[in-house]
């Protein structure tokens, strides 16, 4: 669930601009709460010219912040990695059930990665390294973890 929160003059004044958005919450019925005695505004319908430029200036608004939040310092930022993800997640359990059940983050792949690059035998500095860590110490979880690695030390 997501809370959109707008005062009733920011609604009203979006309304008449015709910003899709909010006419289809309102077409749709879809309200939350609604304060009595203070309706919302009527949709006005914009012509073809009037839709364009409210296009762009809604584009041109929030352009900026769509980079914001998938860019950060020349990367993908971890709130675009976590979507991107969902996204891609939700696609994949339709065609592979096993996997409606699983939680997938970023940080489940990251063990995950980690894990088979232990089983491949790539020293666990190496792994440290890639895992950004700043000790050996802290990836050494890793090696705990390994049910192979613990066979093997008892054999």
């Amino acid at each position: 669930m997501s809370l959109i929160y707008h005062s009733l003059d920011d609604v009203n004044e979006k309304l008449t601009l015709g910003r899709y958005f909010l006419i289809d919450i309102l077409r749709d019925g879809i309200v939350l709460f609604e304060e009595p005695n203070h309706p919302f505004g009527e949709p006005h319908p914009l012509s073809p010219e009037q839709a364009l430029q409210e296009t762009k200036d809604y584009f041109e608004e929030w352009f900026e912040s769509a980079d914001d939040f998938l860019m950060h310092n020349g990367c993908l930022s971890p709130d675009a990695v976590q979507f991107l993800l969902a996204k891609y997640v939700n696609i994949a359990r339709e065609q592979c059930p096993s996997l409606r059940h699983k939680r997938v983050t970023p940080h489940v792949l990251r063990h995950t990665t980690a894990m088979e690059l232990l089983q491949a035998g790539v020293d666990i500095s190496v792994i440290a390294l890639w895992l950004g860590h700043e000790s050996i110490q802290s990836t050494q979880v890793y090696l705990h973890a390994h049910i192979a690695l613990k066979v093997a030390a008892l054999a």
